[in-house]
């Protein structure tokens, strides 16, 4: 899910390939477990989203699919070995600065909630909830006529909360 930022309304057009790390061994709980979570996505142009969680889940996937997106969030589905769950970034407050139109560079922060719903496999009956923090930057393209409206968005989402599986 791309949070909205100060540069929502430009599309991105690069794509980040090779983000998802294969071969990460998944520790999933057979047993329900509440606990402590910390997680980080990295969003790099339209690549998939890198999710990385360690805590009551330890697991690397992707968020993938995106099901819904509005003006402040959106919810994707998670996939990793052993399910899928759906998550909900929803922001709650931000800033940043405008496009720089020598280095056509922008950068945006925030803060926001996150919730962890509807899990399949390993992961049916997950639930979760926190905060998360988010830092990033898109990059346009230099013209001659100033920075074009197509670039990249780099973005680092961390969550902090807890889950239960």
């Amino acid at each position: 899910m791309r949070l909205k930022t100060a540069t929502a309304g430009l599309a991105t057009a690069l794509t980040a390939a090779g983000l998802v790390a294969a071969g990460i061994p998944v520790q999933a709980h057979a047993q329900s477990t509440s606990a402590a979570e910390s997680f980080t996505i990295v969003v790099a142009g339209n690549a998939p989203q890198l999710f990385v969680a360690r805590g009551a889940v330890d697991v690397t996937g992707t968020a993938v699919e995106e099901v819904s997106e509005g003006a402040s969030g959106g919810t994707d589905v998670v996939r990793v070995p052993g399910g899928t769950f759906m998550l909900t970034l929803q922001n709650t407050s931000g800033g940043g600065t405008p496009v720089n139109p020598v280095t056509c560079v922008a950068t945006f922060f925030g803060a926001g909630t996150f919730t962890i719903f509807d899990g399949t496999g390993q992961f049916a009956g997950i639930a979760g909830s926190g905060t998360i923090t988010f830092h990033g930057a898109f990059i346009a393209k230099p013209t001659p006529q100033g920075c074009s409206q197509q670039g990249t968005e780099f973005d680092l989402v961390l969550g902090h909360g807890n889950f239960t599986v």
